[in-house]
């Protein structure tokens, strides 16, 4: 397991869709300065408000712009809008130091969505996971 920190900001987020981890950003590279600027527009707009589950939210505090932010990542995802996925993984590496995963479950796939569940995790880093599909016998009768 990887304990690398600077005081409190851990040095990886990893994005994990369904047990598969599928961005890794790496908060000890700088920002470049067009990057930082472009973060910083992001907030002052969801400043104006977002949102966010059908509910329009004119004060958004930073989990509900991270709830927002970690649904325009997963659309970028889906579309391979790979500006914006790299854009709002840095977003949230950056605004939330202390996650380590976010984590997206529910989903059929990237294009047919049944539904999203989104996780934010702060006490631990992403392992892969191992899956074992069960086959049940059938019953001889």
């Amino acid at each position: 397991m990887n304990m690398n920190q600077s005081g409190n900001r851990l040095l990886a987020m990893t994005v994990v869709i369904n047990g598969d981890a599928v961005l890794e950003y790496d908060r000890s590279k700088p920002l470049p300065e067009l990057q930082a600027e472009y973060l910083q527009r992001m907030n002052q707009k969801m400043g104006l408000g977002i949102e966010l589950n059908g509910h329009w939210l004119s004060a958004p505090d930073v989990m509900q712009q991270a709830q927002f932010v970690a649904i325009q990542l997963y659309q970028a995802l889906a579309q391979q809008h790979d500006g914006l996925a790299a854009a709002s993984t840095a977003w949230l590496a950056n605004s939330l130091p202390e996650i380590r995963q976010i984590r997206v479950e529910g989903v059929k796939d990237l294009m047919q969505v049944e539904s999203i569940q989104v996780d934010f995790v702060t006490d631990r880093e992403h392992t892969p996971e191992h899956r074992v599909d069960l086959i049940m016998p059938e019953k001889k009768h």
